[in-house]
Formats: C-alpha cells, sequence, structure tokens
C-alpha cells in the first residue's frame, strides 16, 4: 500500500465532480493509486449531477452491489475488520477508506472523517 496520506491530501484540494471525483469514484482511485488499475473506467463521465450518480447506482441494484461488483472484478478480497488502507462501504451508504484510526469519506467540502460509522461490507487494498 501506497501512501494514504498523500492520496487523501491530493483528494482535501480537489475539486468534487460528479462522473470525475465524486464519493463513489475515490475508492477506484485509491484501487487505482495502489495497482494501476481503475475498475470503474467504465463509469467516469456517464454522469454529470447527483441525480444521475443515483440513477446509475439504482440501475445497478444499489451502491453496495456496485462496490461489490466492482472490487470483485479486480480481485480485492472481502475483510471483517479494516486494516489501514481497506475500503469499505459505510452506513448510511458512502464510500469510505480505512486511516487506520477514521473511515475517510469524499465529500463536496473535500474529505470528511468519521470513527463511528458501521462497516457495511470491506475489502482489503
Amino acid at each position: 500500500m501506497t501512501d494514504i496520506a498523500g492520496f487523501l491530501s491530493r483528494y482535501a484540494s480537489e475539486p468534487f465532480v460528479w462522473g470525475k471525483s465524486d464519493c463513489a469514484l475515490w475508492i477506484a482511485d485509491w484501487w487505482q493509486f495502489n495497482h494501476g488499475e481503475d475498475p470503474a473506467a467504465h463509469l467516469r463521465g456517464t454522469y454529470t449531477t447527483e441525480d444521475e450518480k443515483a440513477a446509475l447506482v439504482a440501475r445497478e441494484g444499489g451502491l453496495l452491489r456496485l462496490v461489490s461488483g466492482l472490487a470483485r472484478s479486480v480481485g480485492a478480497k472481502r475483510q471483517r475488520t479494516p486494516s489501514t488502507g481497506s475500503f469499505a462501504v459505510i452506513d448510511p451508504g458512502i464510500c469510505a477508506i480505512w486511516t487506520g484510526d477514521y473511515w475517510a469519506a469524499r465529500s463536496p467540502a473535500g474529505v470528511a472523517f468519521t470513527k463511528e460509522a458501521k462497516a457495511w461490507r470491506i475489502w482489503s487494498i
């Protein structure tokens, strides 16, 4: 696993853009940052608003199902508990990265952190 602090710092200052650098695509960016492969390349640029993203997620059967399929497509391994760098779908349906102390999630304001979220499903990076 590469530099999680550097990755989070980059996103803290990068504009939030639906379909390019939003809350769901950033875990695909995290995977690409570590492995060089973008599991969501086929989704990038296919939506430009929150409503369009919601429609895409609904067509895919929900966020958990969409992320599970993308994780499976690149061979990410499921985990019961997170380790530093793990990614997850956390309650209430947000994609996040485990920093070792907090879940980090992409937001329009940059990167938000929470310790209290319940992880619905976790994968190792």
